[in-house]
């Protein structure tokens, strides 16, 4: 399959991929049907309610205001039940993240469960998480990749068993920019981060926002 890397590929047609065919389901049906959820610990699942297996999840904020540290403690927390790949477009293997993952304690993660990759780009990066079997992929951020809506539904489609992490930037208490909009209605939550307090809405029912980063209050409905 050919990827493209750059913000022009919007504008391409999406490689031909296989789907299923529909199938027609009753009410009793999907009412009963049971479906993998993660076992997160009590706090997580307080902030972001009981996340299916796969998820996919938008985060996004201001420079310097905790999401990177944000995601890197969910990471460590969903190590327990998979590999995790985080894609550091931004800063790379650099001192700042070095800090980042001393602050965060990840080096009491078992051992190959999380992956730090080194600004791969998006091609790269396809062919990594197959080979590495990762089953939570993290990109940070759509804005450094430049990942384009496009990109976004090639790669959930390549793999629809793996659940995605978004980090993007903010503009105005918003995702920046057309494909991050387009992505916000796409993921199953968003999480809006300033000032390390991250407030997620999302369709799992999450009810409390981390400060802090502690659960400390109800966020708005």
């Amino acid at each position: 399959m050919n990827i493209e890397d750059t913000e022009t590929t919007q504008q391409q047609p999406l490689a031909a991929i296989a789907k299923p065919a529909a199938r027609l389901v009753g009410v009793n049906a999907i009412i009963s049907k049971r479906f993998d959820t993660y076992p997160l610990s009590p706090e997580w699942e307080a902030a972001l309610g009981k996340i299916s297996k796969p998820f996919k999840w938008l985060v996004f904020g201001l420079p310097k205001n905790g999401k990177t540290s944000f995601v890197l403690q969910f990471c460590k927390e969903m190590t327990k039940h998979c590999k995790v790949y985080y894609n550091s477009m931004e800063e790379g293997i650099s001192k700042t993240m070095q800090d980042a993952m001393i602050r965060q304690k990840m080096n009491e993660t078992r051992p190959g469960k999380f992956i730090l990759a080194d600004r791969e780009s998006f091609s790269d990066m396809c062919k990594t998480i197959a080979r590495i079997k990762a089953q939570v992929v993290v990109i940070d951020s759509r804005d450094y990749m430049r990942l384009t809506t496009a990109q976004y539904k090639r790669i959930t489609a390549m793999y629809p068993q793996k659940s995605f992490i978004i980090i993007c930037w903010e503009q105005s208490r918003k995702p920046l920019g057309k494909y991050a909009k387009d992505i916000e209605f796409m993921v199953d939550m968003v999480t809006h981060v300033s000032g390390f307090v991250a407030t997620t809405n999302g369709r799992f029912g999450a009810q409390l926002k981390y400060n802090n980063w502690s659960v400390v209050a109800k966020s708005k409905p």
